[in-house]
């Protein structure tokens, strides 16, 4: 009697943790990734936790529970897509633009991230395009999309796209002036005082403040 209660109260335990990691698990991975959505594309008029209720909602319209048995091919056709995807910031960020980036242009409506009204056409077709080859071999499709993704884009960025919208870290890889590869470089402030007038509540405060460019030392 005694192993049986012991055992019985084990087994609450374990179901308890099993509550509390589906929970952790579905807060946030599930649900504020969702809620985040809707609240964003609702505005100020959809506020976070709404959207958490039109997350509950369609997520329970769906019936995910009723994929279960289409699951593993689901799974297989979402890697296809997803990976090629990663192929494409895998070529762009690290094979050429070598992890160097125009920051100030990031700011830019009108920088040379805009492209073509925002849409970067090699990267639409080297996702699509790899998206679908991987779906033609499932077993392999997380490693065949990410592959043809990261080839196709380095050959259609490189020799059309980077043609018609010139990258300036591309063009002049120069370390001082992007921010690139900092590894075994010492970086330094360097710049001159001026002087802020700086309002704390209604009492006005003159301080030093250092106006720093950065700058890099090999």
């Amino acid at each position: 009697m005694y192993g049986q209660a012991e055992s019985g109260f084990i087994l609450v335990i374990l179901l308890f943790m099993i509550i509390l990691a589906q929970w952790s698990t579905n807060t946030s991975a599930n649900v504020i990734p969702a809620a985040t959505i809707f609240s964003n594309i609702g505005g100020p008029k959809v506020p976070f936790w709404f959207g958490v209720v039109i997350a509950g909602i369609i997520g329970t319209l769906v019936q995910p529970w009723n994929l279960f048995d289409v699951l593993t091919q689901a799974l297989l056709i979402i890697g296809g897509i997803l990976t090629s995807i990663v192929g494409v910031l895998f070529a762009d960020y690290y094979i050429l633009r070598k992890r160097r980036v125009n920051v100030k242009d990031l700011y830019e409506m009108d920088g040379q991230y805009r492209y073509a009204k925002g849409i970067n056409l090699a990267g639409m077709i080297a996702w699509i395009v790899g998206g679908l080859i991987a779906n033609l071999l499932p077993a392999y499709s997380s490693i065949v999309g990410f592959i043809v993704g990261a080839i196709l884009y380095y050959v259609l960025a490189k020799y059309w796209w980077f043609k018609k919208y010139p990258q300036a870290e591309i063009l002049d890889p120069d370390d001082s002036k992007y921010l690139g590869i900092t590894a075994g470089r010492d970086w330094i402030i360097d710049g001159k005082e001026a002087d802020v007038d700086i309002i704390i509540g209604t009492e006005q405060v003159e301080a030093d403040e250092k106006v720093i460019p950065s700058k890099n030392l090999e």
